[in-house]
């Protein structure tokens, strides 16, 4: 019953009959090896036991192994201290170059509800480190193995925002190389310097954009199988802040309740699979930068193909500028002789009505002046005869000849000094007397 005792005499030691004395827990068991030097002894120490009732050996109910993997500055360190309760245990960094340049493995203490528990911190070398290169990352990475070799309670991939693509990388030797892919489901992903990591809708709405963010994010969430932990733990010079406190209960609770185990496999094996894969990576590097180096050419020559079509299509379209413009021209010209013609024709429409207005008025005055010399030859024969009746036909050659008679007056008046002409109409007289 309470106050009987009980619970204080588990701390003292008890004689066993026979001289036994007090031996650890029923689920230990310690083993003295004795043999020559190459036996093979100490390898047998490598060896895990498998008990009868397929029992196996794993660490107690009140230990939790934790592993810590995050990218440089992504506050995996800074997580590391929340957890030990601690402000420089691990060496925190800020910039692009890891304070953690192999494995650290700190065990410590903490209590959670009525229980103490014993917390061994893994924490890895950053993701990302320009100094080192990715096998020797990946490399350091399996150390974690060695540390972990009993088992590992939780994996925390730290992030302090948006994934990047080394982080997915990361990520994926995570599960593919290093622990296989039953690691997912004691992987969690750890959002650190999250202000309003108290807020349930805040850090819901930012689990909603992390998930469709960027091609990183997408390889990373597709995968993940826990919840996303929310905490705030400031770096080690912030000093005490009431964040870091709630961040590492958050932190601690989730770990006294990951009560199943993970047995990594051993660091050779998984060395093995790091050299496999970086080989195959360097491999589909080299055959990346081999398309790469034909799309390249390829691209050039589709610019230098482009850029030839485009100079035959300026010389066409230039060619066809030129006809039009000749064709504008000889259109141009076409339209000025044209009008020319037009102009030609108008003149010898104008010419031709005039030479036919002045052929009229040509026709017109000598019909007038036929008319008029009908007119006066009647009068110059009527006088011829008056003449002829009073002087009779002797001496009329001589009268016209002279210029003495009225009729040769008026025939001078008649046609001038054409006196054939007279003398011709006065030979005609007597006919023309004999007829009127």
């Amino acid at each position: 019953r309470t106050g009987s005792g009980k619970s204080s005499r588990v701390k003292q030691r008890v004689t066993l009959p026979g001289g036994m004395s007090d031996v650890p827990s029923a689920s230990s068991r310690t083993v003295v090896l004795i043999g020559r030097t190459g036996s093979g002894k100490s390898s047998r120490v490598k060896q895990r036991v498998t008990l009868p009732g397929g029992m196996s050996d794993v660490p107690s109910a009140s230990s939790r192994t934790v592993v810590l993997i995050g990218r440089t500055g992504s506050g995996k360190s800074s997580c590391a201290n929340t957890l030990a309760n601690s402000l420089d245990m691990f060496p925190e960094s800020e910039g692009s170059v890891s304070k953690t340049k192999y494995v650290q493995a700190k065990e410590v203490t903490f209590e959670w509800g009525k229980k103490t528990y014993s917390l061994k911190i893994v924490d890895t070398i950053g993701i990302g480190d320009t100094k080192l290169s990715d096998e020797e990352v990946y490399t350091r990475l399996a150390h974690a193995c060695h540390e972990c070799r009993e088992g590992i309670n939780a994996v925390y991939f730290v992030t302090g925002g948006r994934f990047t693509i080394p982080e997915a990388d990361a990520w994926d030797i995570l599960w593919q190389v290093l622990f296989g892919s039953e690691i997912l489901n004691f992987t969690t992903i750890v959002r650190t310097q999250f202000r309003k990591f108290r807020d349930a809708k805040a850090t819901e709405q930012d689990t909603e954009e992390m998930k469709t963010e960027s091609t990183a994010a997408l390889r990373i969430m597709h995968n993940v199988k826990n919840p996303i932990m929310y905490v705030d733990n400031p770096p080690a010079d912030y000093g005490d802040n009431p964040n870091r406190e709630d961040s590492r209960k958050i932190l601690l609770g989730h770990l006294a309740l990951s009560q199943k185990v993970f047995k990594p496999p051993v660091f050779k094996e998984v060395k093995q699979r790091i050299s496999n894969h970086v080989e195959e990576a360097r491999r589909l590097a080299e055959e990346r930068a081999q398309l790469q180096k034909q799309i390249e050419e390829m691209k050039r020559a589709q610019d230098i193909a482009a850029k030839n079509q485009a100079q035959a299509q300026a010389r066409l379209e230039e060619q066809l500028e030129e006809m039009k413009r000749a064709r504008d021209t000889t259109a141009e010209d076409l339209a000025k002789v044209q009008e020319l013609l037009e102009a030609q024709k108008e003149k010898m429409k104008r010419d031709q009505d005039a030479n036919a207005r002045e052929q009229a008025e040509a026709r017109a005055l000598m019909h007038r002046l036929c008319k008029q010399e009908k007119k006066e030859d009647d009068e110059v024969s009527r006088e011829m005869c008056n003449l002829i009746r009073e002087q009779g036909n002797k001496g009329i050659c001589e009268t016209v000849l002279g210029g003495a008679g009225k009729g040769v007056d008026m025939a001078g008046r008649w046609v001038g000094s054409k006196v054939d002409a007279a003398v011709e109409v006065v030979k005609a007289v007597p006919e023309s007397c004999s007829v009127m």
